[in-house]
């Protein structure tokens, strides 16, 4: 609880950034809630996520996509580099375990 409360007090000079809204057909002001919920749900949600992965609430997002970059690089590679070299199908199967593992 104490974490939370640290993380939000983070967000007192976050800079929340969303497009301008432009009201061009002054007779459709009766709509002019739902024109512009439209309009600022998106642009709303991306900036939702950049703040709660500045609050780093789910660990170092940073570091999270580098261990999955390099976990998918062993995936990959390690398999591949035994076929290349020829190994027996034990070895190739035991590389894709060992690219498994390092994700």
């Amino acid at each position: 609880m104490v974490r939370l409360a640290m993380h939000l007090a983070k967000m007192k000079d976050t800079w929340i950034h969303l497009p301008a809204f432009a009201l061009e057909h002054p007779i459709m002001a009766s709509s002019l809630g739902s024109m512009a919920a439209s309009h600022y749900a998106l642009p709303a949600v991306r900036e939702v996520v950049k703040v709660l992965c500045s609050l780093e609430l789910f660990g170092d997002v940073a570091r999270v996509w580098e261990s999955l970059g390099l976990g998918l690089w062993m995936l990959v590679s390690r398999p591949a580099e035994a076929m290349v070299r020829g190994r027996p199908i034990q070895q190739v199967a035991a590389g894709l375990v060992e690219g498994i593992a390092g994700l």
